[in-house]
């Protein structure tokens, strides 16, 4: 197995940068090497080349021909995840056979706690402290992170995202009972549409909004929050006010792409 490794390090071309995130640390990366399969299946063992001091808690990666023009496609199965490099079984699914070419694997990984949802992960910078924020300071301190303020697609995202807030921040230990969390989608109070940052529809709430007042009808009442609380309640769910709102007990959940040409 060291003569493999040895042997992968030497025909490898590799790039990675490493990010800290307060709680959360991330990488990508990308790895070439030539392969060679007569199967349809094989595995590779992926190197980060980075000095990682235990295994990562996630690790995504996709597998491409180095050539774009060559006919082959691959799926891409992480097995095993160590300090130094993850196993990899990979798969031509264009056609049920081998193939000898160069490949490149594109990479990302995380070390700490957070949640992926549609080749996004969300996490929460801090996990323990809230501010008064509004939701533009709340996308800066996103920005700031290299990241964007979290959008919600669909009720599954809701629901995901939702409940991450509800387990990981420690907001239980402080005065109130409950966090908030500015959405980068708008609402139309109008249409009572959601539209998220990339012009996509968003989640509209549906039964999920704070009751009673929720959602408003105001005209300006367009930006969007989340209340979040441990248990089901009526005081808890999506909020809508006007663009310069500012609210007390306020985290933020930032979101970025796993692959930045997803």
């Amino acid at each position: 197995m060291r003569k493999v490794v040895n042997l992968l390090l030497v025909l490898a071309q590799v790039w990675s940068v490493a990010q800290s995130t307060d709680q959360l640390m991330t990488s990508r990366g990308s790895w070439k090497q030539p392969s060679f399969s007569q199967k349809s299946k094989t595995k590779l063992q992926i190197l980060y080349r980075l000095c990682l001091s235990k295994a990562p808690d996630f690790v995504y990666a996709v597998a491409k021909p180095s050539n774009q023009s060559l006919p082959f496609e691959f799926s891409l199965v992480v097995l095993e995840m160590n300090s130094g490099s993850f196993l990899v079984e990979l798969e031509r699914v264009d056609q049920a056979s081998g193939w000898d070419t160069m490949i490149t694997v594109d990479w990302f990984l995380y070390t700490g706690i957070a949640l992926v949802h549609g080749k996004r992960v969300f996490w929460l910078p801090d996990l323990s402290e809230t501010k008064t924020m509004n939701q533009e300071q709340s996308a800066i301190y996103c920005t700031n992170r290299g990241a964007e303020l979290a959008d919600i697609a669909d009720k599954e995202t809701y629901k995901l995202i939702y409940n991450h807030i509800a387990e990981s921040h420690m907001y239980n230990t402080k005065i109130r009972s409950f966090v908030h969390a500015w959405l980068a989608s708008k609402y139309n109070p109008q249409t009572r549409n959601v539209t998220q940052s990339n012009g996509e529809p968003g989640f509209n709430g549906y039964g999920k909004w704070r009751q009673p007042s929720f959602p408003s009808s105001g005209i300006n009442d367009t930006v969007l929050a989340v209340r979040v609380r441990d248990y089901d309640s009526q005081d808890s769910g999506l909020l809508n006010f006007p663009p310069k709102q500012a609210l007390g007990a306020c985290t933020v959940v930032c979101s970025m792409k796993l692959l930045r040409n997803l």
